[in-house]
């Protein structure tokens, strides 16, 4: 969500979000004039994941966000081994986890912002620590967010560690996903789950389109 930089991140926001169950956020920024909307969603429940501190502004912490009308059984993130260059920031993976009605298996979602202007293995040493997590998870998995994959090893990287989890990459017909040097960064990856509809709303909050997913148990 830029970390509330467009004018119309608000209102963009509060339309997208609305009969939703669950929301992945990356940039969220740690101000009052974020955390107010996300307040005024009594039927969520949000987690946030702190990935640096920007000293030069109060102090304020950006991340990603993770919100769901349920509750969670489980909170777990990981901060990336490897900083980005000159800012010498981190980034962050977050995990939650939910239970499902008439099923004795839970749902998995990992929201991901990953490291960006690195080599690829600074890239892969994050996704992998993230595919152990899934690994271990006995259930369907959502994995989806930012995973600046603009270069074709970058891709590659990705596509291999997920695959070998026997995931599949959710595709968009109509694909205006954030692009940069002509590769897309934005991904949302599945485990026993299948696809209803995907679509990417075209909507000016962000510098990144929204991926928005109906999905359902297989």
């Amino acid at each position: 969500i830029y970390k509330g930089y467009n004018k119309t991140w608000k209102k963009d926001f509060e339309d997208l979000t609305r009969d939703k169950e669950i929301l992945l956020l990356q940039e969220v920024y740690a101000q009052d004039k974020m955390f107010n909307v996300f307040e005024r969603m009594v039927e969520f429940e949000f987690w946030f994941a702190r990935s640096w501190i920007d000293t030069k502004d109060n102090n304020t912490a950006s991340g990603v966000s993770t919100a769901s009308i349920v509750k969670t059984t489980l909170k777990k993130w990981q901060r990336s081994y490897y900083r980005e260059p000159i800012i010498k920031t981190p980034k962050v993976t977050l995990f939650t986890r939910y239970k499902l009605t008439g099923h004795d298996k839970e749902l998995l979602v990992g929201n991901i912002h990953a490291i960006n202007f690195v080599r690829y293995y600074k890239l892969k040493h994050m996704l992998v620590e993230a595919a152990k997590v899934i690994k271990n998870h006995q259930g369907p998995v959502l994995f989806a967010g930012d995973f600046n994959t603009w270069t074709k090893t970058k891709l590659g990287v990705m596509n291999g560690i997920f695959k070998n989890l026997a995931m599949k990459r959710v595709k968009f017909d109509h694909d205006i996903r954030k692009r940069f040097l002509g590769k897309v960064l934005d991904h949302a990856w599945i485990k026993e789950l299948k696809v209803i509809s995907s679509r990417i709303p075209n909507v000016k909050g962000s510098d990144h389109p929204p991926l928005e997913l109906r999905l359902s148990l297989l």
